[in-house]
């Protein structure tokens, strides 16, 4: 923890390994101490924390559940608006991740995050009363008293993305952006940086034609510091990726044995197996067989007529005519002065794309013991065996696309992750 802080609570676990050890403290937004607290803190104890993530919000969320003494006889009055606009300080750590098999050495977690919002404060008996405290990155108070009054010439949406992070005071070191196409004009009248960002990411294409860009936040950054930071990336980038771990399920163990194993799955749930509404949608038919999406088999078609058109192969284009995709067709052309960009009919497979995140195509949602190396974004390896060691169904490769950290008072703590499986990356519901 950060010296200077006011005075905090500990929670302290068991003497074992697999416990979850604790700690939560408040700074003023300077780094100094925040001595005026000391009063408010007296006769506390922090209940439990969460901290969420998801590829749906662009920023982290963290709340810290606190039971205060509130004797009105015999203790004077606490003013709980000191806890405005402070810092929470909030460290973890679970020593058996040290030596786990997988090669895991992220084993502590720790994150700074501004006190926006104080709520759910009710009496729990006549002396002690809980109230929530709702923390955030600094980044979502930045956006919200910032607005973006500038435009851009055949930029790409990254390129635009990049930029307007220098309107939350985020640094390089702050953001993940990966590249995207194509190149457009694009102008900012009165928004703030985040309605910026999520514009970019409706327009932006993975390669030529996926248009899954998310624009999330994580409280670490790739590679696992503990760095809170903006994501602007593309769901079929992030499922390719390499798995970070492998998590095993046995009906036959118990909770307590569950929690001793790192790798264990103490619980899991699958919400929806497959969709064939949703495949379809997103270009597969009846058989599983790609088939591509209406709107980006016209501009193939499109692109492959304009190719025919300038090596005079073909004077004639596709399904009557140029489809009404690429609005601006003169720098496919060779024409300069504009820049091409693509219709709203586009946002019609976008649409289909960001519905494979919803609740209800939610593949797999599993609890584990806390384990501050995973994030939304990363992809894992889910294995369920059957008793001769071979792989059952449900056994595959997941995207992380929501996240909950909860720790406890006595040292419990677990992760709970929602994951869509990796064939999300093709547009396809389920693992098959």
């Amino acid at each position: 923890m950060p010296r200077g802080q006011a005075p905090y609570n500990r929670n302290k676990p068991p003497a074992d390994q697999s416990s979850t050890d604790w700690t939560v403290g408040f700074i003023n937004n300077d780094g100094s101490a925040a001595n005026d607290l000391k009063d408010v803190l007296n006769q506390t104890t922090m209940k439990d924390v969460t901290l969420s993530e998801s590829l749906l919000t662009p920023g982290v969320q963290t709340t810290i559940t606190i039971e205060s003494a509130n004797d009105l006889v015999s203790l004077p009055m606490k003013n709980l608006d000191l806890f405005y606009n402070k810092t929470m300080l909030i460290y973890a750590k679970r020593d058996v991740l040290r030596s786990d098999p997988q090669g895991n050495q992220k084993y502590e977690f720790s994150t700074a995050q501004r006190i926006y919002r104080l709520s759910d404060r009710k009496p729990k008996n006549y002396q002690v009363e809980q109230f929530s405290l709702h923390g955030c990155d600094p980044s979502l108070l930045q956006d919200v008293k910032t607005f973006v009054n500038d435009s851009w010439v055949c930029t790409t949406p990254s390129d635009i993305t990049r930029r307007v992070m220098q309107c939350l005071d985020v640094g390089p070191d702050q953001y993940d952006i990966e590249s995207s196409y194509p190149p457009r004009d694009f102008t900012s009248e009165n928004l703030h940086p985040f309605q910026v960002i999520r514009k970019q990411a409706e327009a932006a294409l993975a390669g030529s034609k996926d248009p899954s860009f998310v624009h999330f936040m994580t409280y670490q950054n790739r590679s696992h510091d503990d760095m809170p930071t903006h994501n602007f990336r593309s769901l079929t980038k992030m499922a390719e990726q390499t798995p970070e771990w492998e998590f095993n399920y046995s009906a036959k163990a118990s909770n307590s044995a569950n929690y001793s194993r790192p790798g264990d799955i103490m619980k899991y749930n699958s919400p929806c197996d497959f969709d064939l509404v949703s495949d379809l949608m997103n270009g597969y038919d009846e058989n599983g067989n790609q088939k591509g999406s209406a709107i980006f088999r016209a501009i193939d078609e499109t692109l492959a007529g304009i190719q025919g058109l300038l090596s005079g192969t073909s004077s004639v284009l596709p399904c009557g005519g140029v489809p009404d995709i690429v609005v601006d067709q003169a720098p496919l052309l060779g024409i300069t002065g504009g820049c091409p960009t693509i219709n709203s009919d586009s946002l019609i497979y976008r649409e289909s794309r960001m519905a494979l995140l919803d609740k209800d195509k939610i593949a797999m949602q599993i609890t584990i013991p806390f384990n501050p190396q995973m994030n939304v974004g990363r992809t894992i390896d889910i294995m369920f065996y059957t008793k001769n060691g071979e792989r059952n169904y449900g056994s595959g490769r997941y995207l992380i696309t929501n996240l909950l950290h909860n720790l406890k008072s006595g040292g419990f703590g677990v992760t709970v992750m929602d994951c869509v499986s990796d064939t999300v990356a093709a547009g396809k519901v389920g693992n098959r």
